[in-house]
């Protein structure tokens, strides 16, 4: 759930990034179909310290911790320097379902709005709930890997197609 005044400033297929009305926060909420890998707690928060650390030039782990809603899931907050020069705050919560399943949820924004809405975005990830059963993600996931063989079985019959033509 996230706070009724943000809109959706972009959507994708596995990726929404949501702007609060002024600008100041961008707030991306990314899911993934792990293929069967499974992340320690202890993995799960190196891997949100490091988008964290990908996000902000100079970086450095602010805070981390785990979110104890859920069987696996870790927050991790970095200082450094956005694009822009100003100070920054990446907040990233990242919550396992499954053994397979992994939700990302990035909030960036200036040192100062941070402050403001660090409760916020607890909340946010707090209020979060998987809606899907294990056997439908595992079909969900059945589905995506079998339209990605095809997809590859198809550009390959396009590539030998054009290199017999030729």
């Amino acid at each position: 759930t996230v706070p009724i005044d943000w809109e959706v400033a972009s959507e994708a297929e596995n990726c929404t990034v949501f702007e609060n009305g002024d600008g100041t926060i961008s707030f991306v909420l990314k899911w993934e179909l792990g293929g069967m890998s499974y992340f320690s707690k202890q993995e799960l928060a190196g891997l949100a310290a490091d988008i964290g650390k990908a996000t902000l030039q100079d970086a450095e782990v602010y805070q981390s911790l785990e979110l104890t809603k859920f069987d696996a899931a870790v927050k991790a907050v970095c200082t450094g320097t956005a694009e822009n020069g100003v100070t920054a705050v990446c907040d990233t919560a990242i919550i396992q379902y499954f053994h397979d399943v992994r939700y990302y949820l990035t909030a960036v924004t200036d040192a100062g709005t941070y402050a403001e809405y660090e409760k916020v975005y607890t909340q946010i990830a707090n209020s979060f709930t998987c809606a899907l059963t294990e056997d439908e993600v595992y079909e969900k996931m059945n589905e995506q890997t079998a339209a990605i063989l095809e997809e590859e079985m198809q550009q390959e019959q396009n590539t030998e197609e054009n290199f017999e033509q030729e």
